[in-house]
């Protein structure tokens, strides 16, 4: 018996995280709106990237401003249905939007974006604490045309 309530624990667990990720994808992502950072992530939330990391969800709103002013039709939608094993969730996701302002340096260019990435998420106490992003940035570039293939 005290399995199967363990079982049922870790399952609502795992339910309330993956939850968690698309209120994350839809509230921050896409509406924008900015002002659910403090409830979605922890005080010491970590991004994990070595192009662009962050600490804190100061930080972290930062990145996902510019991608905003960028890009300003933006829509992340989720490329599979996300999984989740205990504190973690992996989610693919697929952007698209329209670069119509300065984003990493290159003056707008009015191209259509299409860039698919994913990420491992950790979560405690009902906040995001921790983003393992896998993006391809150079896929970006290219489709921008801040980088022109030989």
């Amino acid at each position: 018996m005290e399995q199967l309530a363990a079982l049922q624990a870790k399952a609502r667990q795992e339910a309330n995280n993956k939850a968690l990720v698309a209120r994350w994808l839809e509230e921050l992502w896409n509406r924008a709106d900015f002002p659910v950072v403090h409830e979605i992530l922890a005080d010491d939330f970590q991004r994990h990237s070595a192009e662009q990391p962050a600490s804190g969800p100061s930080a972290y709103l930062a990145i996902i401003q510019s991608c905003h002013d960028g890009f300003p039709d933006s829509e992340i939608t989720l490329a599979d249905e996300p999984l989740a094993d205990g504190d973690r969730v992996f989610v693919r996701w697929r952007w698209v939007g329209t670069h119509q302002a300065a984003f990493g340096g290159v003056p707008p260019s009015g191209k259509r974006i299409d860039v698919i990435g994913q990420d491992v998420i950790r979560i405690r106490d009902g906040r995001i604490t921790d983003i393992w992003p896998l993006f391809d940035p150079l896929r970006l570039m290219l489709q921008i045309g801040a980088i022109v293939p030989k």
